[in-house]
């Protein structure tokens, strides 16, 4: 089994995780390295589209 997928997605353990039941727990308070604050912001831009079509997905049921 491959750790890496053709389409991005977000892992069925996400909901159940301590980012998940306290997101403050999990906020970057130090230091960047060179380009990682950019690639911080892209993946949460991802994962937030990710949710949003999940949602408009799940309210057309």
């Amino acid at each position: 089994m491959s750790l890496f997928r053709s389409t991005p997605s977000v892992p069925e353990n996400v909901a159940s995780g301590p980012c998940y039941d306290n997101p403050r727990s999990c906020i970057h308070k130090g230091r960047y390295e060179s380009g990682e604050r950019q690639y911080a912001q892209q993946e949460a831009e991802r994962l937030n589209q990710l949710a949003l079509e999940r949602l408009r997905r799940n309210a057309i049921r």
